[in-house]
């Protein structure tokens, strides 16, 4: 509903050809840096649950609802209502604005991951390969934050991203950090960047026990719960 060319009901077809036992609707929610200021407002949030829920209940695979939240500068999750955040199953924070300058982040995407609705930092260094540089934090402190807090870090398989990138996602999980394998897919022939995410968590030494999107659904709700 916001930067996709596909439905909800095309999505999960794809996601279900593909052989995912669930699948996560995580569309933008409004904020700086958004593509095209395409985000979703909370009214628009609330009529996408009910529409995730009405495929939900028609469909093989387990179907959830979530957003993906900007990033503040000062580590601020988006403009989206907190009671509109927690009636979600899965909230992404990621930054997308104020990134390529040098200075170290690490303080904003620890801010972020402490918010009590957050429950993946989605791409965190923002970077682009060959478009836009890696936004500068520490490794090894968003891991504990992660961990102590519960959120999993993402890798995010789309080739442009890349990111978390292996050696961070080694710190990361010598830390104690759980990642997600996620492939930011736009359209149904996008699960396919999976084997990239896959190769990229490898290089990191990540085994399926530190990857949270090899549990069944009932070990996820177990995560997010």
């Amino acid at each position: 509903w916001s930067d996709g060319d596909y439905s909800i009901e095309e999505m999960v077809a794809g996601a279900h050809e593909y052989g995912h036992d669930y699948l996560v609707i995580s569309d933008h929610a409004a904020g700086p840096g958004v593509f095209g200021d395409s985000g979703l407002s909370d009214e628009e949030i609330r009529d996408q649950i009910e529409a995730i829920e009405a495929v939900a209940a028609e469909t093989p695979i387990a179907v959830l609802t979530g957003i993906e939240a900007n990033i503040g500068s000062d580590g601020s999750v988006g403009k989206t209502d907190r009671e509109m955040l927690a009636a979600l199953d899965v909230v992404i924070a990621s930054p997308h604005a104020d990134i390529g300058d040098g200075a170290d982040r690490t303080d904003r995407l620890v801010a972020a991951i402490e918010h009590p609705e957050v429950d993946i930092l989605g791409h965190p260094s923002g970077r682009l390969l060959n478009q836009r540089p890696a936004m500068e934090f520490d490794p090894a402190a968003i891991g504990q934050a992660a961990a102590d807090n519960s959120v999993a870090l993402e890798v995010n398989a789309n080739p442009h991203r890349l990111d978390l990138w292996g050696r961070a996602v080694a710190t990361a999980i010598e830390e104690g950090a759980k990642i997600a394998i996620n492939t930011d897919a736009h359209g149904p022939g996008e699960f396919a960047y999976q084997r990239f995410g896959v190769h990229t968590a490898r290089r990191g030494w990540a085994t399926a026990e530190d990857v949270l999107n090899t549990r069944d659904v009932e070990g996820l709700w177990s995560f997010l719960e």
